[in-house]
């Protein structure tokens, strides 16, 4: 019984460790479907100067201009949502 407890806490352990490291850098692409219309973009996300993230959006059928994010958090590592503004 205290051999498989450890080892429990121990997948535990390693298993929280993996989430809470997560890295989200790097270039995401999609498409928005908005009605009949499709907006293809790509999202790109880099560890910000401060220890947070910064991103931006280049929206690749409408603009050529990159479109810089005021704000860009993650949480986690249970709920792993990603809030962009």
């Amino acid at each position: 019984m205290r051999k498989s407890l450890l080892w429990i806490w121990a997948l535990a352990t390693v298993l929280g460790t993996a989430l809470d490291a997560q890295d989200i850098t790097g270039d995401w692409q999609g498409t928005l479907k908005a009605g009949p219309q499709e907006i293809r973009g790509v999202i790109r996300i880099a560890k910000g100067d401060n220890g947070g993230w910064k991103g931006t959006l280049f929206a690749i059928d409408q603009t050529t201009d990159p479109i810089p994010f005021t704000s860009l958090t993650l949480q986690g590592p249970i709920s792993n949502s990603l809030s962009i503004r």
